[in-house]
């Protein structure tokens, strides 16, 4: 019963899918969208309690651009939802990375960002999945190279840098396990179809030579 509420809120009430597969990447999808409001209100409740507030409004406004793809991801429009997510957590991940320290680990978000295009569109779409993958190989490369920034840093907390730096790395390998687990989970499913429609096929054709 809590899993079928659950499904529901990510999906909504509808109950057509086009695929079995389509419908897992749909729930993935879904996850990932909560996950990364929890995080950026894990941050926004750290920072307001140790009175830094120079990134709250982006912290803000990656959460509710994470609700607007899980609406969108409820509403099938499932290939909008994963654009929205994608670039606003690989823009907020680039902003703040230009303003804090190295040492807080940010740049670790790119990596569960890059599994989050493969496993979300898949095969079938790869070209879709390679173009987000160069997203944050574009920010990175232009952090290393460049002074941009969008966020205007007011104060630091270096008390606050290896707390920072716990949360990226669990934040960063939750999301990163997450993703592996639900590609290893898909695969084994196709396996085990195929295993399955052999064995049918097998017993079918040991029937038939019986005749």
């Amino acid at each position: 019963m809590i899993h079928l509420k659950f499904r529901e809120f990510l999906l909504g009430k509808k109950d057509f899918i086009l695929s079995h597969t389509e419908y897992k990447r749909a729930i993935l999808v879904g996850q990932l969208c909560l996950l990364t409001v929890a995080l950026c209100t894990a941050y926004l409740i750290l920072d307001i309690s140790n009175q830094v507030y120079h990134g709250l409004i982006f912290q803000i406004g990656c959460a509710c651009l994470a609700l607007v793809a899980l609406l969108f991801n409820r509403a099938r429009f499932y290939t909008t939802a994963k654009l929205i997510l994608a670039f606003s957590i690989n823009l907020t991940v680039f902003g703040f990375a230009q303003v804090e320290p190295k040492e807080v680990g940010l740049y670790m978000f790119y990596i569960p960002t890059s599994l989050g295009a493969l496993a979300a569109f898949g095969y079938e779409e790869r070209r879709k999945s390679i173009l987000l993958i160069l997203l944050p190989i574009s920010f990175f490369a232009l952090s290393q190279l460049t002074d941009i920034s969008f966020i205007q840093k007011t104060s630091h907390r270096a008390d606050l840098d290896q707390l920072n730096f716990i949360i990226n790395f669990g934040g960063s390998l939750l999301a990163s396990v997450f993703i592996i687990y639900f590609l290893i989970r898909v695969n084994y499913s196709s396996e085990a179809n195929l295993v399955a429609n052999e064995k049918q096929l097998i017993e079918k054709n040991n029937e038939l030579s019986k005749y």
